[in-house]
């Protein structure tokens, strides 16, 4: 790919020190065809988010068509310490993201807009940059076609020198097969930074801190991943001398070994159903096996395309949540919009939740300004005994768990993400839609809605919410302004 810039950009070339020494890049178009060549359709597990901060948030995997980049580590560990509103972001780096058409780049555009302060450079390119103390200042993104943006630091945004990546990075980068997945470190230009963290993770007592030392051992590592042939996914790693490559080929291999037992187990507790995987999964769990040849070890993880299309329907026939968000391919459009909204519209400002979550106080709605639905529904103390459970009970009242959950939809948590709804059930007449949900995080809660939706001139909004059993009733008619209790006079609280 050939990029053409004009002089706006501040910096000239980036310094040895500056460039990259993490690259990555995911081309979903690709992967998606190669996997429906090989018998399996990954597309139905495309609408979930991707886990971007701010803005960026709204985006979903079916979205995008290609998301590729560079990152580069900070010097210190204390670069991490100092952060929030108004610091800079202590990864510097450069991620681009190709959309599948004008229109959802039209969609991204409007987010980003709606967010952060939007401004025309010399080149004509649209700029958009966070504003100040709300997000971090070294922030940007930069809208370079309609269907194409380039996104995080300005260091690296801002420099006409597009060869991020250090000398040891690229030719890691270059070793490795040409599929739709390729991933590569260098790790030896950080390598004080690496050995600073694992010390502080060690003095911390975190999981896996031991483990972690081996990256130390490293100069660089590699993985590809791809549907075109039975090597679906291949490790490469270079070690700094033989002995190291031997220790870490062991430590490898420990960790295939686990996975291969945990395989067996598995296929073991599943044999008298007499599902195809059975048997087509043994010749993928014996290729867990990795290899050393002086400095290089390798590890492959391969998959024939029996095994890979065994694998595939029994992930979507035999897991709820992957099943469900196949069903979720043979909606309507107008469902699809709704149950895209959802999730937005029942979500509370994330401050609000990490406040309450920490507090570990009881709130009383009444008294916050913003009653949606989560909020609502995180005040209540349902249990499964409980006679309204029907319509909404929490099955386990772990904070952590609960917030990590709602977390899931940041920048708006919601105990409604898009993946969680399994049945929708609406009537429209003319301009109103009226209808329900049911919605169910597995292990924590589950539960059902009414929702009133009205077609304004900019789309569908969701204006309504209720639980009536519990005598909820909220109501937002303009979403610049916070949701509201509905009087209900024949509802009562229980």
């Amino acid at each position: 790919v050939v990029f053409l810039y004009s002089n706006v950009y501040a910096q000239d070339k980036l310094t040895d020190a500056d460039r990259s020494v993490i690259a990555f890049d995911i081309n979903i178009e690709q992967l998606v065809a190669n996997a429906k060549a090989r018998g399996t359709d990954p597309a139905p597990l495309l609408g979930m988010r991707v886990q971007f901060p701010g803005p960026w948030s709204s985006l979903k995997w079916k979205m995008i068509r290609r998301i590729d980049g560079a990152l580069d580590l900070p010097s210190k560990l204390s670069q991490f310490m100092d952060i929030g509103p108004g610091k800079n972001y202590p990864l510097d780096g450069y991620i681009r993201l190709t959309l599948t058409d004008a229109e959802a780049g039209k969609r991204f555009a409007s987010r980003l807009s709606s967010k952060w302060n939007e401004s025309i450079v010399a080149d004509g390119t649209t700029e958009y940059r966070a504003p100040q103390n709300t997000e971090f200042k070294n922030l940007l993104t930069r809208k370079v076609t309609e269907t194409e943006f380039e996104m995080l630091t300005d260091k690296f945004l801002t420099t006409a020198d597009r060869d991020f990546k250090t000398p040891r990075l690229k030719a890691r980068w270059d070793s490795l097969p040409r599929k739709a997945v390729r991933i590569a470190a260098d790790l030896k230009t950080n390598a004080a930074f690496i050995k600073e963290a694992v010390v502080a993770s060690k003095k911390a007592n975190l999981p896996a801190a031991s483990e972690a030392q081996l990256l130390t051992k490293l100069e660089s590592f590699g993985l590809a991943a791809d549907f075109t042939d039975d090597n679906l996914v291949e490790f490469f790693a270079m070690a700094n001398s033989e002995e190291d490559a031997q220790e870490f080929q062991v430590f490898l291999n420990g960790i295939l070994s686990i996975l291969k037992s945990e395989g067996q187990a598995f296929i073991a507790r599943i044999e008298d159903q007499k599902l195809p995987i059975v048997n087509s999964s043994n010749q993928v769990l014996e290729s867990l096996q990795a290899t050393q040849q002086d400095l290089d070890v390798e590890a492959k993880v391969i998959a024939p395309k029996k095994a890979l299309v065994d694998a595939y329907n029994f992930m979507t026939t035999q897991i709820p949540y992957l099943a469900q968000a196949v069903d979720r391919t043979n909606v309507s459009p107008l469902e699809a919009k709704l149950r895209e909204l959802i999730p937005e519209a029942s979500g509370m400002k994330e401050r609000d939740l990490l406040s309450m979550a920490l507090s570990g106080a009881t709130v009383n709605p009444d008294l916050c300004e913003d009653k949606s639905l989560t909020l609502v529904m995180f005040t209540l103390s349902t249990k499964p005994d409980h006679k309204n459970a029907d319509e909404f009970c929490f099955l386990n009242v772990d904070p952590s768990a609960l917030m990590n959950e709602a977390m899931r939809n940041s920048p708006l948590p919601t105990y409604i993400c898009e993946d969680r709804i399994t049945k929708m059930d609406f009537y429209q007449e003319d301009d109103v839609l009226s209808g329900t949900i049911e919605f169910s995080a597995p292990g924590l809660y589950r539960g059902k809605a009414n929702f009133v939706a009205n077609k304004q001139a900019e789309g569908w909004r969701i204006t309504e919410f209720s639980l009536p059993k519990h005598g909820i009733f909220i109501i937002r008619t303009d979403p610049a302004k916070p949701w509201r209790f509905k009087k209900q006079p024949s509802a009562a609280k229980d």
